[in-house]
């Protein structure tokens, strides 16, 4: 009995860190590869200006 608890115990343990790190959000990101994701403040395109609606005709 002593001797399965001792086998299970280790390998359940090392199942579950398993399972904790493959669902971090932060596994996919390499620092080594070029940055694929733009920041924040570059995607937006300034925007056209706007018009009053008057005229001054």
């Amino acid at each position: 009995m002593i001797d399965k608890i001792t086998i299970f115990v280790p390998h359940i343990l090392m199942a579950l860190a398993i399972w904790k790190l493959l669902h971090r959000a932060d596994l996919d990101d390499d620092p080594a590869l070029p940055n694929e994701r733009k920041p924040l403040m570059g995607q937006r395109r300034p925007a056209p200006p706007r018009s009053s609606g008057r005229t001054d005709a």
